[in-house]
């Protein structure tokens, strides 16, 4: 599709959207007349924001009791909620250990088997910079999973303060680009990598969520990028859209490069202090993560580091790195060539546990 025909999808579909719903099939019949692609892109739009309405409203999640017990582990207090469940701090009774277990709300026996397998798998990651996932289960027919309780504050509300300097971003970027490595060499793919699943606590940057990323087809997909409903007001969009590559935009399965473009994302957001891709709405960001260049960096961040996140965000995932081991290298080797201090990462109050919006997205 040409960049004039976007145009006038973009055009149709605001135009159509003002419309009663009843009306709107008509309408774009009567507007698009004569443009079969236009007419059509624009009504796969429409059903793909109908069901983005569907899909956003309608989480379900189970609540727990606090004293209930379920198989080994006494529940407390809830952390939060959020489309993938609730999580819960909860104690390991047997081991005598502060754990969060997430009771996940996919309510179909296949989902919740694909979820089961690949909470598995994250399990045998071991890594310090990786929250461990310990143990999964049942009760009642509802699938659980138990994992490190992180205590820390999360990299989005660091971020939240203002760009962090070039030191801070290249030690953290550097912990999650080994920790993907990590993962990536045993089969494991985060696929929701974003700011609000770094974890950053005494001892750096740690990786939530291994494995457990919500599994959208690509109908959910197309709903997510192409509703016309405002970010700011849909938390879930908000957290997960801004970072996604664009082969997942484009309905493909994705791999660890989808990973990496991820890392890009983060690493902008360190050193820049907001987003490489900005949009109002889901159709407008969707629009900019694959049509258009990253938003440019500020004057003081280091060429090299502008260029390493320039690679990580190339559209083409042949033209990214192609290993999280080779961001890791660069990252280490601008390190090295920069001479960057070492640093004191800030104190982290004791009892602070927002770790666990991990999984809330």
């Amino acid at each position: 599709m040409t960049p004039e025909q976007w145009a006038r999808v973009t055009e149709v579909f605001n135009a159509a959207l003002a419309q009663d719903a009843s009306r709107r099939a008509a309408f774009v019949a009567d507007t698009a007349a004569g443009d079969e692609q236009v007419r059509s892109e624009v009504e796969r739009l429409l059903e793909a924001d109908l069901r983005a309405t569907d899909f956003i409203e309608h989480p379900a999640a189970a609540t727990l009791s606090s004293g209930r017990v379920i198989s080994h582990y006494e529940i407390g207090h809830i952390l939060g909620s959020g489309g993938m469940g609730r999580v819960y701090a909860a104690r390991d009774i047997e081991l005598g250990r502060e754990v969060a277990l997430k009771v996940a709300s996919l309510d179909s026996h296949d989902a919740q088997a694909r979820l089961r397998r690949e909470a598995q798998h994250a399990s045998r990651l071991s890594h310090p910079h990786i929250c461990h996932i310990y143990d999964v289960g049942r009760d009642d027919g509802q699938l659980f999973i138990v994992m490190e309780l992180v205590e820390g504050r999360s990299l989005a509300d660091v971020i939240r303060e203002g760009p962090l300097s070039i030191a801070n971003a290249t030690k953290y970027s550097i912990e999650i680009a080994d920790a993907l490595a990590h993962a990536h060499e045993r089969g494991v793919t985060h696929r929701d990598l974003k700011s609000t699943n770094v974890m950053i606590t005494a001892r750096g940057a740690k990786v939530l969520d291994f494995g457990l990323a919500r599994m959208l087809d690509t109908h959910q997909i197309d709903a997510l990028s192409q509703s016309q409903r405002s970010l700011t007001a849909e938390g879930m969009i908000a957290g997960t859209l801004p970072y996604m590559a664009p082969e997942l935009l484009r309905g493909a399965r994705g791999d660890q490069r989808a990973d990496i473009w991820a890392l890009g994302v983060l690493l902008y957001e360190m050193v820049g202090g907001r987003r490489p891709f900005t949009g109002g709405t889901g159709f407008e960001l969707s629009a900019a993560i694959l049509h258009q260049p990253p938003e440019t960096l500020p004057a003081i961040v280091p060429a090299p580091i502008a260029a390493i996140i320039q690679r990580c965000l190339a559209k083409d995932p042949g033209d990214r790195y192609q290993q999280a081991a080779a961001v890791h290298a660069a990252l280490e080797e601008m390190k090295a060539v920069s001479g960057l201090p070492r640093i004191r990462v800030p104190a982290i109050p004791k009892r602070l546990t927002v770790a666990v919006l991990l999984l809330l997205a």
